[in-house]
C-alpha cells in the first residue's frame, strides 16, 4: 500500500488530536477497567490461599473445640501421655494496633519446628537463636511481625508499643520481623509465645485450635485421635477447613466474577463507540481518497492497520492505568472480604499475564470489530456517496425501528432465561449479557422519539436553534 494513504490518514489525526486522544482515550479507560477488576478479583483470591496457607502451615488436620475453645490439658495429654509429638497448640484473634487490625497466632515455639517454619524463625533484627527463644517465652508481649506490617506501623526491633484485644490495652514489644524466606501472605499477622496471646484474649487454659500433622496414609493415628478426643471437639482435615471458609466467602467471589464480567462489556462499550466514532468522522477523507482513485480494498485495509496500532497503544496504555486503578480496587476487594468472611492479607497487586492478555485482546479485538463495520459501509459506497453525510444517516433512520426490534427481543429472551434458569450462573450472567445488549439497541430509537415528542417544546421555549439542538 501506498505511503501516500498513511500519511494522509496520519495528517488527519494530527490536525485533528481531540479525536485521536478521544479515541485513544476510549480504548484505555476500557482496558483499563477490565485488567483494574479482573486483577483485584485475582489478587483477593491468592491473597486468601496464601494467608490460610501461611496461617495452616505444615498441619494437615486441626482438632477445634466449641465457641469457648478447647482445654489446653488435652494438649498435653495427646502429647505427653499418648506420645502424639505431631501437634502444635494454637491461641488466635485479633488486636487493633494504631488503628490496624492484626492477627494474632499464638504458639508453641517448641512445637512449632515442624508446623510453621516461620514461627521458629529467627527473626531479621533478633540476636542470637537463643536469645530470641529466651525472649518470646520470657518477656511479657514479645511479637514478631512481617517487615512490610512493621513498616506500615512505624515500628522497628525493640521497640515497644500497645495493642488493643477485647477493649482491653495491652503492652508489646516487637522483637524482630520474619526472615525473607519464611513465606508469603504474612502481612498483618503476628506470632507470639501462646501465653502473651491467652493473656490478651482472656483466653487462661483454653486453646483456640491442635494443629496435627498426620503422613499420608496413616489412618491408624487419625482413628486413634478420634477416639481419644472428647465429645466437644472435633479432628478436621486443615484442607476441609479451608475449603469451608472458601464455600463460604463463594457467594462473594460470584459477586467478583459477575463485575469483572459487566466490567468486560462496560469496557467493549466504551471501545466500540469511540473507534466508530473515530471512523465516521473520517468519511470525507475516505470520500476524498476513494475519487483520488483509491480501491475499496486499499482503504479497508488503510483502516484497519490504523486501529490495530491505535488498539494497541492504547491498549497497553490501558494495562498500565489498570494495574495502578487495581491497586486502588484491590484495598474496596480486601476490606469487604476482611469485614464479612475471613482475613485476608494483601498490600499489593498480583500482576497475572492472563488480565494483562485478556485486557489487551479485548481491546484491540473490540476496536477492530468497531473499525471494520463502518470501514466496509464506508469503502463500499462511490465517492461521491461516501463524501455525503446524509447518505449515513438515512440508512441509519431506516434500520433503526429493526435494531429497536431486535433489543426488544433480546430483552424478551432474558426475562425467559432468568424465569427458566432456577439457580444457575451461567444461565443468569448470560441473561444479564443479553438484558444489557437489548437495552443498549433500544436506546437509539428510544432517543429518535423522544427528540420528536421534545420538539415541539424547544422550539416554543427557545426557538429554531433549541429545536436543532434536540433534533
Amino acid at each position: 500500500m501506498s505511503p501516500t494513504l498513511y500519511r494522509a490518514n496520519l495528517n488527519y489525526l494530527l490536525q485533528h488530536p481531540w479525536q485521536l486522544a478521544l479515541a485513544m482515550l476510549g480504548i484505555g479507560i476500557g482496558v483499563a477497567v477490565i485488567v483494574a477488576v479482573d486483577l483485584a478479583n485475582s489478587s483477593s483470591k491468592k491473597a486468601f490461599l496464601l494467608s490460610m496457607d501461611a496461617v495452616t502451615g505444615q498441619a494437615t488436620h486441626q482438632i477445634i473445640g466449641g465457641p469457648r475453645g478447647i482445654d489446653e490439658n488435652l494438649y498435653v495429654s495427646l502429647r505427653v501421655e499418648h506420645g502424639i509429638r505431631s501437634t502444635a497448640p494454637v491461641v488466635e484473634g485479633f488486636v487493633t494496633v494504631n488503628e490496624s487490625s492484626l492477627q494474632v497466632l499464638g504458639v508453641d515455639l517448641f512445637a512449632e519446628q515442624e508446623m510453621r517454619a516461620f514461627s521458629g524463625e529467627v527473626a531479621s533484627g533478633t540476636q542470637a537463636t537463643q536469645t530470641f527463644f529466651r525472649d518470646m517465652l520470657t518477656r511479657p508481649g514479645a511479637v514478631i511481625m512481617s517487615g512490610n506490617t512493621a513498616t506500615a506501623l512505624n515500628l522497628s526491633a525493640g521497640d515497644e508499643f500497645f495493642v488493643v484485644a477485647g477493649g482491653k490495652r495491652h503492652s508489646a514489644i516487637l522483637l524482630g520481623t520474619y526472615t525473607n524466606d519464611a513465606g508469603a501472605g504474612l502481612d498483618n499477622l503476628m506470632t507470639a509465645d501462646i501465653a502473651t496471646a491467652q493473656a490478651w484474649f482472656d483466653m487462661a487454659g483454653k486453646l483456640s485450635r491442635i494443629d496435627v500433622r498426620i503422613a499420608d496414609g496413616d489412618n491408624d493415628l487419625e482413628d486413634r485421635l478420634v477416639a481419644l478426643l472428647p465429645g466437644d471437639t472435633t479432628l478436621l482435615a486443615a484442607a476441609a477447613r479451608t475449603r469451608t471458609t472458601a464455600e463460604m466467602s463463594a457467594a462473594f467471589m460470584t459477586n467478583l466474577t459477575a463485575m469483572s464480567l459487566l466490567a468486560l462489556l462496560v469496557g467493549l462499550f466504551l471501545i466500540y463507540n469511540s473507534v466508530s466514532f473515530s471512523i465516521l468522522q473520517r468519511r470525507q477523507l475516505i470520500g476524498v481518497l476513494r475519487a483520488l482513485g483509491t480501491t475499496r480494498r486499499q482503504v479497508f485495509s488503510l483502516v484497519l492497520t490504523e486501529t490495530a496500532l491505535l488498539g494497541f497503544v492504547a491498549s497497553l496504555l490501558g494495562v498500565a492505568a489498570g494495574v495502578f486503578l487495581g491497586s486502588e480496587l484491590l484495598g474496596l476487594v480486601s476490606q469487604s472480604i476482611n469485614d464479612f468472611y475471613f482475613r485476608v492479607s494483601v498490600t499489593e497487586v498480583s500482576i497475572s499475564p492472563f488480565s494483562v492478555t485478556k485486557g489487551i485482546v479485548a481491546g484491540m479485538g473490540a476496536a477492530m470489530v468497531a473499525a471494520t463495520v463502518p470501514a466496509l459501509e464506508a469503502s463500499s459506497y462511490r465517492p461521491r456517496l461516501a463524501m455525503t453525510r446524509s447518505v449515513l444517516e438515512q440508512q441509519t433512520r431506516r434500520i433503526l425501528p429493526f435494531v429497536a426490534l431486535a433489543g426488544v427481543a433480546a430483552t424478551v429472551m432474558a426475562i425467559v432465561v432468568l424465569a427458566l434458569s432456577g439457580r444457575s450462573l451461567v444461565a443468569g450472567l448470560i441473561a444479564v449479557f443479553m438484558l444489557i445488549l437489548g437495552f443498549a439497541l433500544c436506546v437509539p430509537y428510544a432517543v429518535k422519539a423522544a427528540a420528536r415528542v421534545l420538539s415541539p417544546l424547544a422550539t416554543r421555549l427557545g426557538g429554531i436553534w433549541a429545536r436543532l439542538a434536540v433534533t
